[in-house]
């Protein structure tokens, strides 16, 4: 599927083909793309499409056209022209084998022109180069168009200028900062709170190896030792006297 329009178009001998071709004048063009065709290809030939940079025509900047150069013997020393105009070809040089795919980019002077012809009782328009209509960039016979394009680059620079300055100025985007990820702290388990000595539950370290420490063991109170008082026997009176009266064998040695 592909979209068309017929508008500014009366019936379809005005569509010609070529919207895109300069109009007649003088150009400094560059050499956009080469084809170079084999022979038996109905007629040996090279395709040349040149690209517009700037002329005595305003406006006609980036416009493009093709031109075919024949390589019959008469029609050799237009080609002659075209390579001496690029630099392929210098003056006073022996013939020798030119590859035109080379000069692509390569820029030069031409003079554009309209021609009319009929086919099938229609009458058309065409686009293309005079037959020697080409020349060197500090060829003196066209140092005029080289002003021209000169102006003509200067003045659409400007252009594009003022349509960009009319243009909104877009507020640059205000790139948000890349938040880096919250690394979580593991979770530390917390110890259950132990009872201090004195506190209820404490368990001494020492009793859970299997000693006992005595600071911590509970007083054990102690009974009164109740003092056995001594059953004396009462003494007879052989006894009393026994112990009271000191006996002879006593004072013996007196």
């Amino acid at each position: 599927m592909v979209q068309l329009g017929a508008e500014g178009v009366q019936n379809e001998t005005d569509i010609a083909g070529g919207s895109d071709r300069p109009e007649p004048g003088r150009y400094v063009v560059a050499i956009h793309e080469v084809k170079e065709c084999e022979p038996g290809q109905h007629s040996d030939k090279i395709i040349i499409e040149f690209r517009v940079l700037g002329g005595t025509v305003p406006g006609q900047n980036g416009r493009t056209f093709s031109e075919f150069f024949f390589l019959s013997e008469k029609a050799l020393p237009r080609l002659q022209r075209l390579a001496l105009a690029i630099g392929l070809l210098k003056p006073g040089e022996p013939p020798r084998d030119i590859t035109f795919v080379h000069s692509v980019d390569s820029q030069l002077i031409v003079e554009v022109e309209h021609d009319t012809y009929t086919k099938d009782g229609v009458e058309k328009k065409s686009c293309g180069l005079s037959y020697m209509g080409m020349w060197s960039l500090n060829n003196p016979e066209v140092a005029d168009v080289m002003q021209a394009a000169s102006a003509d680059v200067a003045q659409q620079a400007q252009a594009q200028q003022n349509q960009a300055a009319q243009q909104p100025v877009q507020q640059p985007v205000q790139q948000q900062p890349v938040q880096q990820p919250v690394q979580q702290q593991p979770v530390q388990q917390q110890s259950p709170v132990q009872p201090q000595p004195g506190q209820p539950g404490y368990v001494d370290p020492a009793y859970q190896a299997g000693h006992v420490n005595p600071a911590y063991q509970q007083p054990v109170q102690q009974q009164p030792v109740q003092q056995q008082q001594q059953t004396q026997m009462p003494l007879n009176q052989a006894q009393q006297n026994q112990v009271q009266q000191p006996s002879s064998q006593d004072y013996g040695s007196l």
